[in-house]
């Protein structure tokens, strides 16, 4: 496994505050599996595998999506430093991974298929409701 250094497209008003994101992976030529789960680059999720292109740079661009896995990823920020250990603590209970540490109270998620998918939304939207996290959805995958 190796962590490589993607560059990140439509930075706006400042967000994210990186031009960079490392992923952990898996790297096979001109492929990646990815091994965690992305903080600020879309539409992929943790075990999905990208085809990239190497940059002047050295950093790395996703091309496309080449195999999707059942995983998605969302990204929350946590208003309150109180509640942090609370939410944190039941997102973990329901078995999805959780990442943090880039920015204050700022944390990836992978969820790791749509049923738990399901009973996370149950889960975050009394905080959404009450105005203790906000949510984005960045690579989102439901049965149909």
């Amino acid at each position: 496994m190796e962590k490589i250094k993607f560059v990140i497209k439509g930075i706006e008003d400042g967000w994210p505050p990186v031009k960079y994101e490392n992923l952990w992976g898996e790297k096979d030529g001109n492929t990646f599996k990815v091994k965690n789960a992305p903080f600020f680059i879309d539409n992929i999720a943790f075990d999905d595998v990208v085809q990239i292109k190497k940059l002047d740079d050295n950093s790395f661009d996703i091309i496309k999506i080449v195999n999707q896995s059942p995983n998605s990823t969302i990204w929350i920020y946590i208003n309150d430093d109180n509640d942090i250990p609370i939410i944190i603590k039941q997102i973990k209970d329901l078995k999805c991974a959780v990442e943090g540490g880039v920015v204050d109270n700022y944390y990836s998620i992978n969820i790791p298929s749509s049923s738990i998918l399901k009973v996370l939304y149950g889960l975050l939207d009394p905080y959404i409701n009450d105005e203790k996290i906000m949510v984005d959805y960045p690579c989102i995958k439901e049965d149909t």
